[in-house]
C-alpha cells in the first residue's frame, strides 16, 4: 500500500486525499491550521460557489504557452464541472444553479465543507492538524517531510496547499517554496481578484458609488458593475482584469484602468444623449456642470469627471467661456476615463493567487516532470480563474486526479 502524504487541507488536498485513499493508498494530510477545509467556509460570500457549468478557454489565466494551457483545458472542458458535482451528488448533497453558477442547495458553504470531512473520515484519511512542513526532500525512494514534530517518510507527495491568499487560513507561499526545492520552475506570484489602487485624488468625489461601466488595461475589456472607494476601484469587472494589472506593475510598467461610464452606448448615441441634455441645461438659468449628468450616471461619478477636468459642480454652464470645449471634455470622460494604477490591495485582500508552479513542470496527471512521485494541485500551481466558481472547480478537480494518479501510478 502506497504511504500518500498531502501537503495543505484545503478544496485541492481534501479531494486529492479521498481520491488517493479511494484508490488504495494510505494517506496523511497535514494542514496548518486546527482543522481541514477551514477556507472552504468562507468562499462565495459564505455560500460556496463550486463549480460553474459554463466551462471555457478564457475563464481560467496561465503564463504557461497557449499550447500547454489548451492541452490542461482540454482535460476540464466538459469534465471538470461534471466529475465535482458528481463528487457532492454521490455524498447526497442537492446542488442548484443560477444561470450556471453552481452552489449548494443549502446555500452554505460549510455544507461543502463539512461533506468533504465526512468522505475523508469514511475514506480512512488521517488528517494532521496544526501541522507545518518546515522541508521536503527526496532521498532512497521516499519523500522525507520535516515537520514542527519530526521527519517522516511517504512514497508519494501531493503539494495542494495554495498560494499566497488568506493568511488567516495558512496560505504563506509554502507550496511554490517546495516545489522550488525539487528544483521546479515557478511564475512570480501575483494577488489576483483584487481591488487596485489609484491616487487619484478626484476619486474621492465617487466614494461609495456602484456602477455599470466598461473596465480596459491593456488590450483586456470587462463590463459589469464598479465600485469606487476613495483611493480604489473594484467590482468583477476590475477583479477579472486585476492580475493583467498586477503583471504590469511587477514588471514597473505604467498601468492605468481606461473606463467607459456608457458602455451600452456608442460615441454617436452618446453624443446625441449629452448634446439635448446640454440644450435644456442651457434653457435654465441656474443650471451647473452637474445637472448635465442628471439621469445618465450617479451623482459621484458626475462630480469625478467634472472634478478630474478641474472644475466645480456648482458652476453655472451660461457663465462659462467656451461651453462647447468643456462639455465636450465632460462627454469624453463619459466614453473615457483613464485611471492610473499604483498597485493592488495585495494578498489580504485578493481571492485568489496568480502565478506558482508551472504548467510545463507537470503531467496531464499534475505529476511533476522533474521528479516522479511528486504531484501538484490547485492554486499553487499557476493557473487562476475568472469569478465564478473556477477556481474551486480546478482546485477541486486537480485534486482528484492528482490524488487518484498518485495511488495508481
Amino acid at each position: 500500500m502506497k504511504r500518500v502524504a498531502i501537503i495543505g487541507g484545503g478544496a485541492a488536498g481534501c479531494t486529492a486525499a479521498c481520491a488517493a485513499a479511494e484508490n488504495g493508498a494510505q494517506v496523511t494530510v497535514f494542514e496548518r491550521q486546527d482543522k481541514c477545509a477551514r477556507k472552504i467556509h468562507a468562499t462565495g460570500n459564505g455560500r460556496c460557489n463550486l463549480t460553474n457549468l459554463r466551462q471555457f478557454r478564457e475563464a481560467y489565466h496561465t503564463q504557461a504557452d497557449v499550447e500547454c494551457a489548451d492541452r490542461f483545458h482540454a482535460l476540464w472542458d466538459g469534465q471538470a464541472s461534471d466529475a465535482v458535482m458528481a463528487f457532492f451528488d454521490s455524498e447526497g448533497v442537492l446542488l442548484h444553479d443560477r444561470a450556471g453558477y453552481v452552489y449548494p442547495r443549502t446555500d452554505k458553504a460549510e455544507t461543502i465543507a463539512e461533506t468533504l470531512l465526512k468522505r475523508m473520515r469514511r475514506s480512512g484519511v488521517h488528517c494532521v492538524p496544526d501541522t507545518r512542513i518546515c522541508s521536503a526532500a527526496y532521498e532512497e525512494n521516499q519523500f522525507l517531510l520535516q515537520t514542527n514534530t519530526g521527519i517522516q517518510p511517504f512514497d508519494r507527495l501531493i503539494i495542494a496547499c495554495g498560494g499566497k491568499v488568506s493568511r488567516a487560513f495558512g496560505c504563506t507561499g509554502d507550496g511554490a517554496a517546495l516545489a522550488k526545492s525539487f528544483g521546479l520552475a515557478c511564475v512570480p506570484e501575483v494577488p489576483a481578484l483584487v481591488p487596485l489602487l489609484t491616487d487619484d485624488p478626484a476619486i474621492k468625489a465617487a466614494k461609495g458609488v456602484r456602477t455599470t461601466a466598461q473596465v480596459r488595461i491593456g488590450d483586456i475589456c470587462e463590463t459589469g458593475e464598479v465600485q469606487f472607494t476613495e483611493n480604489s476601484i473594484s467590482g468583477i469587472p476590475v477583479f477579472q482584469l486585476s492580475a493583467v494589472a498586477a503583471r504590469q506593475l511587477l514588471s514597473g510598467r505604467q498601468t492605468a484602468a481606461v473606463i467607459s461610464f456608457l458602455p451600452e452606448y456608442n460615441s454617436r448615441q452618446a453624443l446625441a444623449i449629452f448634446h439635448r441634455h446640454e440644450q435644456l441645461c442651457y434653457e435654465d438659468p441656474d443650471a451647473t456642470l452637474h445637472a448635465l449628468f442628471d439621469g445618465i450616471v450617479p451623482s459621484g461619478i458626475a462630480s469625478y469627471i467634472i472634478r478630474r477636468n478641474g472644475f466645480s459642480d456648482e458652476k453655472k454652464i451660461r457663465n462659462l467661456d467656451d461651453r462647447e470645449c468643456v462639455c465636450r471634455k465632460l462627454l469624453c470622460g463619459l466614453l473615457h476615463t483613464e485611471i492610473g494604477i499604483t498597485g493592488t490591495a495585495g494578498f489580504e485582500r485578493a481571492q485568489v493567487t496568480s502565478g506558482g508552479v508551472s504548467l510545463l513542470e507537470i503531467t496531464e496527471n499534475y505529476e511533476a516532470v522533474r521528479r516522479k512521485g511528486l504531484f501538484l494541485a490547485g492554486e499553487v500551481l499557476d493557473l487562476d480563474g475568472i469569478c465564478g466558481g473556477y477556481n474551486l472547480t480546478f482546485a477541486m478537480y486537480s485534486g482528484m486526479r492528482a490524488g487518484r494518479s498518485a495511488a495508481l501510478t
